[in-house]
């Protein structure tokens, strides 16, 4: 009969994020749950992993004005396989699998300078390509270093433009979706776990490059009440993410 390991980690998590395109940046403080479970075959060494994730902190905003206090959070969610080397009391695990990231951005009404708010989702499926390198010591210690890069497969950009109406004299602004599909992330920890708890500082970056161009409906009322309405042609621009934080957790 296969010998075999199943461990679970649940951390609390608390970080700060920051979303950059050009001339608009978004920044929050951030707080979350982080859950992983992990199988070994021990006499093959075959190792699988899933991780769930979900952050949420209050954002806020420079772009054309300030807006702050605005509901921000995303959700993350992979599973992985692999097979673990061992050499002495190093442990080498490399992993491959695939991966889904969403994030909603909930702003409402104007900004200190009278622009109109729009919230936005987004959706990315990616191929994340992971090594553990693990180390352990005396009195149950271990010392966890792990490493990945992720590989944007599918990507897409909801606008829902379509909540600046009643602003501005905005009569119509037909929602858009843009599909962003060339971009990639990396991501470092380092995590130092005795008996039954951890700590894991870490590090996640994207890079997402521009969408394809999609026409859209505006519709405006002039000061004479009539409509006047002309198509925009929109994409979601090159962005970047930086988030930093550190987990506090339970091994069991």
């Amino acid at each position: 009969m296969a010998r075999a390991e199943l461990r679970h980690e649940l951390s609390l998590l608390t970080s700060y994020y920051q979303y950059d395109e050009p001339q608009i940046r978004i920044t929050a403080p951030q707080i979350g749950l982080d859950y992983q479970i992990q199988y070994k075959n021990n006499d093959s060494h075959f190792t699988t992993r899933g991780n769930a994730r979900m952050v949420y902190g209050p954002a806020n905003y420079n772009g054309s004005g300030n807006l702050s206090f605005i509901p921000n959070f995303y959700g993350q969610w992979e599973g992985l396989a692999g097979w673990q080397w061992q050499a002495g009391n190093i442990f080498v695990t490399p992993l491959i699998g695939l991966g889904y990231r969403t994030l909603y951005y909930l702003p409402s009404g104007l900004s200190d300078t009278g622009a109109a708010s729009y919230s936005r989702v987004s959706n990315y499926i990616y191929l994340p390509s992971k090594v553990q390198l693990q180390l352990t010591g005396n009195n149950n210690q271990i010392y966890e270093l792990t490493m990945g890069f992720n590989t944007l497969l599918s990507g897409t950009q909801k606008s829902n433009l379509n909540d600046t109406v009643g602003y501005n004299n905005i009569t119509r602004y037909d929602n858009v979706t843009n599909q962003q599909n060339h971009g990639w992330g990396a991501e470092v920890s380092l995590a130092y776990k005795r008996e039954k708890w951890l700590i894991r500082p870490y590090w996640q970056y994207w890079n997402i490059g521009d969408s394809q161009t999609k026409p859209t409906i505006f519709c405006t009322k002039n000061a004479s009440n009539v409509t006047q309405c002309e198509t925009h042609l929109l994409y979601e621009p090159k962005n970047t993410t930086n988030e930093m934080g550190v987990m506090f957790g339970l091994s069991f």
